[in-house]
């Protein structure tokens, strides 16, 4: 049993290590052009109000983001506020230093401990990553006319890419909510003259996903989780571009 908690501690650390390498080599892969001289002297031109005005404000949107994701993790079972916090403040985080958006399974992962399934609480995950995909696509195209006329034609067509992408992702979630047994229905006469033992596990971890939506039934809950959206890009957007007008 012991040798097992060793194996499994040591996996667990070589997983994070190797991470973190990725992490840090697509890292010097991004700064791989930039003249460190030159911003260094950038650096130097900073205003240390703006800087803790800024650190400020992403500390409010962490507390903005931890009352959303808690709007849609609530319904799914007994959880404490505290542990929606511990979850959040670590999954968060995690998603912008783990390479590949691995982070996004940390949060799930720590409010399986508390009690809830892991599948169900990563379906409010991706509700989040559609919704903020579709506001931030939603946003390009608004301010798309304030943009420079040379913008390069692949942006514009990889928005149109992304635009399908989150508002597809948001019509499946839809369908598969509010036609649960149809969706379920196709998809075990899909995978069953393949496998009935795959079928029954698709359908099975299928439905324990979609019961994750379950705020997403709740006109209130709903709202709050856009009105929440709304405050949250719009303060997030004003201290970026106060600290941009800083240099």
């Amino acid at each position: 049993m012991a040798r097992s908690g060793v194996q499994a501690t040591a996996r667990n650390a070589a997983r994070a290590l190797l991470a973190l390498a990725l992490s840090v080599g697509l890292l010097a892969w991004a700064f791989h052009d930039v003249k460190l001289s030159e911003l260094g002297e950038q650096l130097r031109t900073t205003s240390v109000g703006v800087c803790l005005l800024y650190l400020a404000t992403h500390l409010a949107v962490h507390g903005l983001r931890v009352v959303r994701w808690g709007l849609l993790v609530k319904p799914l079972g007994p959880i404490s506020n505290r542990a929606i916090f511990a979850a959040a403040s670590v999954g968060l985080p995690a998603t912008f230093f783990l390479p590949l958006r691995l982070g996004e399974f940390v949060r799930p992962a720590m409010a399986a401990r508390s009690g809830l399934t892991f599948t169900g609480t990563f379906a409010s995950v991706v509700v989040e990553r559609i919704a903020d995909g579709l506001v931030n696509v939603g946003l390009f195209f608004t301010l798309l006319a304030l943009l420079p006329s040379d913008v390069a034609v692949e942006v514009r067509r990889l928005s149109w890419v992304a635009l399908v992408f989150f508002g597809g992702g948001l019509v499946a979630l839809g369908a598969g909510y509010y036609a649960r047994d149809v969706f379920l229905k196709v998809v075990s006469r899909l995978l069953r003259p393949l496998s009935p033992t795959l079928a029954g596990r698709v359908v099975g971890l299928l439905s324990t996903f979609l019961e994750g939506l379950r705020a997403v039934g709740s006109p209130g809950r709903l709202a709050g989780f856009a009105a929440l959206s709304l405050v949250y890009w719009g303060v997030l957007g004003w201290a970026t571009h106060l600290l941009a007008a800083s240099y």
